[in-house]
């Protein structure tokens, strides 16, 4: 009695600590002392720099003036020493003399940029994407010049571009770099107790990674505790009708828990983790999140051990009583399975978890996670099999152990009608084998659960995973394919209208460029390459660039009808009118014009330096035909640019009335697309080549 009210305590404790720790915050209690810590590690890196200057000066003070005037001297005499004093320590040394740059140890700045805040001799400097503290000796002629990193800090981040501080302070991401009188923060001192800048702690995560883990720990554990106390208070029941009893009232009490626990608001420290996240497995209400449907399999889990250790069938029951009964668990074993398999079918389907093994790097924690839960839930099966042949006890020298498993086997294919894509003739008859299996154990005198007898089980259902892996990893790439395929035809790039956002702006205030419009020559071809050099390069060199200026009174001649002229303004304002959308947020239009290509349009006005003349620029952006899609360099996009790229296991070309326009991909596309489509259907699947083709 002790033992349970003891599991029954540590869980509850449990659960409340992982309550509790929702309302403290690890970062909030620790902000004084990160300050700290960020100020002593700061003061001793100038320190070291100061000790770095001082080597430098007792190197330079042994060489004539004359040897020193040959830029290679300074490497020759510095590199070795300097680059190991600097090295991994976020430091980068320079030396300038005569306005010119002679030595450095990092590329962290250019040199431009290093002349160019001159006059800021010593303090905090933004170069470079990233944050620096100057300090500056005069030696000579000379110039020595430390930059101590403090924080990189991006336009944008993605794997390989982070706004992480240098790794020496341990400032937790999320930290902000603030300067001046008015701002409110965290002071930060130099070595000379002048202020340097702020830490701002308002904008991190409030809990740490370790506090959320931890909280999790907790969370599941008291799950488990409580699960324990369950079990052994049921055994610890002696009558047997009583025990039952206890069983069903434990099973009500699990489910009336777990649907409470679904419903429940989770800790925030909890619910911000990944696994609680829906974007990695989502298939229902019952199961929005992959941790929701770990915990349901707990306790299905634990009602299946118990059931299978602790009920016995009563004495009083009648003969009728018990095949009702049997009739009922056989039928309820059916569908379990079934159940479990629907549940596989979403884990793989439904998610965007790789259960595909020979893909290691795309295997994750949650994959194992994933096959935990199936693991669970085939123990389950296995025990509540061997339960029903434990208490109704077939004869193997009767016929009746042969009927019980061809009845299986012909009931899972019936109820496999109940799977998307009906019954699976493999799939049914490798169950039917796992339940002959479990009957031969539980029915026969010879043969008893042993090493071997583990290792059949296992192998079997190890048969049934990776068949069901390969046949669902198909299904999900068929989906995928379709999914990708409609993308394609709105024919969108969603890399393009943000960048775009960010552009226009530049443009719309472009005063050189208002210049060469109105005060210029106003040269089409100059424009092109101002536009061009300054704003299309790069990423827009997969488009086409057009552009015409027009003043109000202008018109338009276009061709073939050489005889008819149109009012420049008018014309543009209903151009693709009835098939252009508006970027939400710019002025850019997307222009459906379903012809293979991907187009944009945008208007913008430049007035005159007295404001009395008006003048219109009109800019067209084609995607280029017949070309391969190149992406933008990973390292110069952010992770949200980056997730609109094409899957990187497909290729894709586009036709338009049968003749190749554009492709994308290591696959060379038949100019014709006769090949991969001989249907008017909306999806046809296709192989040609050695490759599977899905025409949309």
């Amino acid at each position: 009695m002790i033992r349970n009210t003891g599991l029954l305590a540590a869980a509850i404790v449990c659960f409340l600590i992982s309550l509790l720790l929702e309302h403290f915050s690890f970062y909030n209690l620790a902000e004084n002392r990160i300050a700290r810590r960020f100020q002593e590690t700061l003061q001793d890196k100038e320190h070291h720099t100061y000790a770095l200057f001082d080597e430098m000066e007792e190197v330079m003070a042994q060489v004539s003036k004359d040897s020193m005037a040959d830029p290679g001297q300074y490497f020759t005499l510095l590199h070795s020493q300097m680059n190991e004093g600097t090295s991994g320590k976020g430091l980068d040394l320079f030396i300038v003399r005569d306005d010119t740059l002679r030595f450095w140890t990092g590329n962290a700045v250019s040199a431009e940029t290093l002349l160019a805040n001159e006059r800021e001799r010593d303090g905090m400097v933004f170069a470079g994407n990233s944050w620096l503290l100057k300090r500056e000796r005069k030696v000579g002629d000379c110039r020595l010049i430390c930059l101590i990193l403090i924080k990189h800090e991006y336009q944008y981040e993605n794997r390989f571009l982070r706004n992480d501080f240098q790794a020496d302070f341990h400032v937790p991401a999320g930290t902000l770099i603030l300067q001046g009188s008015d701002q409110t923060g965290r002071t930060i001192l130099d070595s000379w107790q002048q202020e340097v800048c702020k830490l701002d702690f308002s904008q991190i995560p409030p809990y740490s990674p370790f506090q959320s883990y931890f909280s999790l720990f907790l969370f599941f554990a008291g799950i488990l505790l409580f699960l324990l106390y369950v079990r052994h208070l049921i055994k610890s029941i002696p009558d047997p009708f009583w025990k039952n009893t206890g069983i069903a009232m434990g099973a009500i009490i699990m489910i009336l828990l777990n649907a409470i626990m679904l419903k429940m608001a989770i800790p925030d420290q909890i619910g911000d983790l990944e696994i609680f996240n829906p974007v990695l497995f989502a298939a229902s209400n019952i199961f929005p999140t992959l941790a929701d449907l770990l915990i349901t399999t707990f306790f299905i889990f634990f009602l299946a051990y118990i059931f299978h250790a602790e009920f016995t069938l009563p004495d009083k029951f009648s003969r009728t009583a018990i095949r009702v009964l049997q009739v009922i668990f056989f039928i309820g074993l059916v569908f379990y399975f079934q159940y479990t398999i629907l549940l596989f079918r979403s884990l793989v389907v439904h998610s965007s978890i790789s259960f595909e093994t020979y893909r290691v790097l795309d295997i994750t924690v949650f994959t194992f996670l994933g096959l935990l839960i199936l693991g669970f839930h085939f123990t389950s099966l296995t025990l509540l099999m061997d339960k029903f042949f434990s208490l109704f006890k077939p004869d193997l020298s009767s016929y009746r152990l042969l009927f019980f498993v061809i009845a299986f086997g012909l009931l899972a294919w019936v109820t496999g009608y109940i799977q998307p894509g009906g019954p699976d003739l493999l799939l049914v008859f490798l169950i039917t084998v796992v339940t002959g299996v479990v009957a031969v154990i539980r029915g026969s005198r010879h043969v008893q659960f042993r090493y071997s007898t583990f290792v059949m089980v296992i192998f079997l259902y190890s048969i049934i995973s990776v068949y069901q892996i390969g046949v669902y990893s198909d299904e999900k790439r068929h989906n995928e394919k379709m999914v990708l395929a409609v993308d394609l035809a709105a024919e969108h790039d969603p890399v393009a209208e943000l960048l775009l956002k960010d552009l226009e702006i530049d443009i719309a205030t472009d005063q050189e460029l208002r210049y060469m419009i109105h005060e210029g020559y106003m040269d089409y071809f100059v424009i092109k390459d101002y536009l061009e050099g300054n704003y299309f390069s790069g990423f827009w060199e997969r488009y086409d660039m057009l552009f015409t200026l027009c003043n109000p009174n202008d018109s338009l001649i276009i061709e073939p009808y050489f005889d008819t002229w149109y009012p420049c303004y008018e014309f543009f304002d209903t151009l693709h009118i009835d098939s252009r959308i508006r970027i939400p947020g710019s002025r850019f239009y997307f222009v459906d014009n379903m012809n293979g290509r991907i187009s944009y349009f945008a208007p913008f006005d430049y007035y005159s330096a007295d404001s009395t003349t008006k003048t219109s620029l009109f800019l067209e952006l084609d995607s280029k035909l017949v070309t391969e899609e190149l992406g933008y360099p990973e390292l110069l996009l952010s992770d949200k640019l980056r997730k609109g790229f094409f899957h990187r296991d497909y290729t894709y070309a586009k036709y338009n009335n049968g003749q190749l326009i554009t492709q994308s991909g290591d696959y060379s596309y038949s100019m014709k697309q006769d090949p991969y489509t001989q249907s008017s259907g909306e999806f046809e699947y296709t192989v040609y080549d050695g490759f599977e083709h899905l025409a949309y």
